[in-house]
């Protein structure tokens, strides 16, 4: 592995269980997943915001607030244009070690099937993202920041929170800040967040 730390993987994989049960889902902030010089590197290469679908005030299915930002669907024809360290890394999240990785992580079975979804996300100035439940398809999130001190200041904002609800809301609901407790938050310089879905 070129950009994933390896050792970072291990550490982690330590904690599972300890992972599995907190509350009020599992989630941890996560630092030094990647080599330094290799997360400086992406940081420099990200790939290009004209690329980018914009997704701002689109309707959602249950009446939540729209997730205003621009995106960017990983596909393989990517390829031919990302940065090669980009490349790499996108070969490391698919290889089997990031695999077992997150099948410790949940408590799954070795032969479980992993099934990854990719794609990078700008948010433009005074846009959010607003509180929401993961699908139920989807089984968890490990989110990168791909920022440093000389583009972001923590002042600014931006961490994904981890809210509870308190059990009040239902799956397929819209809730606001008002009804919800924060108890933790990313950082948003050097570091990634994982979380499971909770049910």
């Amino acid at each position: 592995m070129e950009i994933i730390d390896t050792s970072a993987i291990s550490r982690l994989c330590t904690q599972a269980q300890n992972f599995q049960h907190t509350r009020p889902y599992p989630w941890t902030c996560i630092s030094d997943f990647l080599y330094p010089e290799k997360f400086d590197q992406l940081c420099k290469d990200l790939p290009d915001p004209a690329l980018f679908e914009s997704q701002m005030d689109y309707k959602r299915a249950h009446g939540q607030k729209s997730h205003n930002r621009l995106a960017l669907q990983y596909r393989p024809a990517l390829e031919k244009i990302l940065a090669s360290n980009w490349s790499q890394f996108v070969h490391e999240l698919h290889s089997d070690v990031y695999k077992s990785f997150w099948r410790e992580m949940l408590g799954l079975s070795p032969k479980t099937s992993v099934i990854l979804t990719m794609h990078w996300h700008y948010t433009p100035p005074g846009a959010s993202v607003s509180p929401h439940t993961d699908a139920r398809r989807k089984m968890g999130s490990h989110i990168f920041y791909f920022n440093t001190p000389d583009d972001w200041d923590e002042a600014w904002g931006g961490q994904t929170l981890v809210l509870d609800d308190g059990g009040k809301w239902p799956r397929h609901s819209a809730p606001d800040y008002a009804g919800l407790r924060e108890v933790g938050a990313s950082q948003m310089l050097g570091e990634s967040q994982l979380s499971l879905r909770s049910d």
